[in-house]
């Protein structure tokens, strides 16, 4: 129910029309190297992500997708741990005309758990917030560091932190 109302709150936020003063678009597309960090089985996890974005003004929508993989501890043998696929919203930070800061909560669809310290089933819900900052080397083009945290929705509560790192390509578009 609680995830309901959280759900319910943050569409209508989604549904509403932006104030007359943030007109100003901007599309960007990120995709680079992922690091996860287990919380207690220190598994260490290496990956990839890519996301795709749309703002308006300083609020916007983001997709996002990515898979890390790890060994298993038993056996000597790689296996799929985690592959998601993430959408929600992100908030940008006033910042300079070469870092651009911000802030994002999505909702992540999680499969692949094949390990012995992942949550049981097949595929899984987990909420994930982060922040993270765009460094631009020029208007379009940028390095984007990031860092989020994972949590599972379900009982197993299966946290992980992840850091990123890696290219966003940006079209903006003025009002």
């Amino acid at each position: 129910m609680r995830y309901s109302m959280v759900l319910l709150v943050v569409g209508c936020g989604l549904c509403a029309p932006p104030p007359a003063y943030a007109q100003s678009t901007a599309w960007d597309v990120a995709g680079g190297y992922s690091f996860m960090k287990g919380r207690f089985d220190g598994e260490n996890l290496h990956g990839f992500v890519g996301s795709g974005a749309r703002y308006i003004g300083w609020f916007g929508l983001v997709i996002e997708a990515g898979a890390n993989l790890g060994k298993n501890p038993v056996a000597f043998r790689s296996d799929l741990d985690l592959v998601y696929l993430s959408g929600g919203a992100t908030v940008v930070f006033p910042g300079t005309e070469r870092c651009t800061p911000f802030a994002q909560v999505l909702l992540a669809a999680v499969t692949g758990a094949s390990g012995g310290n992942q949550p049981p089933g097949i595929g899984w819900l987990a909420t994930q917030a982060g922040v993270g900052a765009d460094f631009w080397h020029g208007r379009n083009v940028g390095l984007r560091i990031g860092a989020d945290y994972l949590v599972s929705t379900n009982a197993a509560r299966y946290n992980k932190l992840r850091l990123q790192v890696g290219v966003v390509m940006r079209r903006r578009r003025a009002p």
